[in-house]
């Protein structure tokens, strides 16, 4: 037998062996001292190959036994009874909506706090602006964002007659998808050059810091604002039909315009109002709860505007249904259904997707 090729193996059983018997060799002064016949069998098991590998086979075992009965004991934990599950998902739903009424409150109380203040606020504004150095700072900061008005101005009477002969070569498909994305960016030319030479003006000229983060602010946000408009105009042009990208009829292109102004407009008022209440730096729950009370528009709009859309198609189909009254087919009783459900359906949709984004938009979760 080679002992020294097994020298470990045997090291650890027999520590194994001896951890195993502790108990036996420490236990009280009653008991019996290990008999030399016990030792002999420990040796008899170190030396026997067989026994020692069936020995070492049941340890095996016996540990994996070990481990299924706790891995199992554990997942019993985990997983409770399923009545058990329903009685604390309730609970946790329950503990969310209280939080989140909790932090709503919270938010409301900052705002009204925010509304209160008002008053003392413009108390502090007429007393910073009574210092003569103010006052100059002041007067340099609408002095630069009025020199970077004139200079976009003056671009824009340049760039005012391509922008015109670019409407009178938009003939063919083709032409009107390039010259429109031409024309899009010429109209935003100005604008650009507005907030390029805002930014120089102001490192030539500083005055307040604040005054130069919602400068920049407003006019990035009107420089959006322009090209969310001027992309659906080359769409739609409700203007001029022959410039139109989109094949619409006039009602059509117009109700649709009228739509993009008021998503659009709404929109830039919605950034400014957010943006300006973080770069003042106002309180976060104030902050949150502002948010969501101008978010809340935003699926009252849709849900009206859906609700348009499904009237003007309610109507169509009801003409269409007249004059093919005599003919009843299963397909058409399908589409008057969806013609008459359809809209309920998606309307509560976009509520439900509003308010499951609502908490991680506004932060309020």
């Amino acid at each position: 037998m080679d002992w020294r090729k097994h020298e470990r193996l045997f090291v650890s059983i027999f520590f194994f062996i001896l951890v195993f018997l502790l108990p036996t060799l420490s236990s009280g002064q009653g008991q019996e001292k290990l008999s030399t016949k016990d030792i002999q069998e420990v040796v008899d098991l170190l030396e026997d190959s067989q026994k020692r590998e069936t020995f070492v086979k049941d340890l095996k075992n016996l540990k994996q036994l070990k481990e299924a009965t706790v891995k199992e004991g554990e997942e019993k934990k985990i997983k409770p009874p399923d009545k058990e599950r329903e009685v604390l998902f309730i609970e946790n739903l329950f503990v969310k909506f209280e939080s989140l009424s909790g932090k709503v409150m919270e938010a409301a109380t900052s705002t009204f706090s925010l509304v209160t203040k008002t008053p003392e606020a413009f108390r502090e504004v007429k007393s910073f602006l009574s210092r003569s150095e103010n006052l100059f700072k002041l007067i340099k900061l609408f002095g630069d964002i009025a020199g970077g008005i004139i200079i976009a101005f003056i671009i824009s009477l340049f760039l005012r007659k391509p922008i015109l002969k670019i409407n009178d070569r938009m003939t063919t498909l083709t032409s009107k998808v390039t010259l429109g994305l031409l024309k899009v960016v010429l109209t935003l030319v100005p604008y650009g050059v507005l907030l390029a030479s805002l930014f120089i003006l102001f490192k030539i000229l500083p005055s307040f810091p604040m005054g130069h983060s919602l400068s920049l602010l407003f006019f990035t946000i009107l420089f959006f604002y322009r090209a969310a408009l001027e992309v659906f105009r080359v769409l739609l042009s409700p203007d001029e039909a022959r410039i139109r990208l989109l094949p619409f009829s006039d009602e059509y292109a117009n109700y649709g315009w009228v739509w993009v102004l008021r998503f659009v407009n709404y929109t830039a008022f919605y950034a400014l109002v957010t943006w300006t209440l973080l770069v003042v730096n106002v309180s976060s729950p104030a902050q949150y709860f502002i948010r969501g009370i101008l978010l809340l528009l935003f699926p009252f709009m849709i849900s009206v505007f859906i609700m348009q859309v499904a009237r003007g198609i309610s109507m169509k189909h009801g003409d269409l249904q007249k004059e093919t009254e005599d003919i009843k087919t299963g397909s058409n009783k399908i589409i008057s259904y969806v013609v008459r459900y359809w809209h309920p359906l998606v309307i509560a949709y976009c509520w439900i997707i509003f308010l499951f984004l609502m908490p991680f938009t506004a932060n309020i979760s």
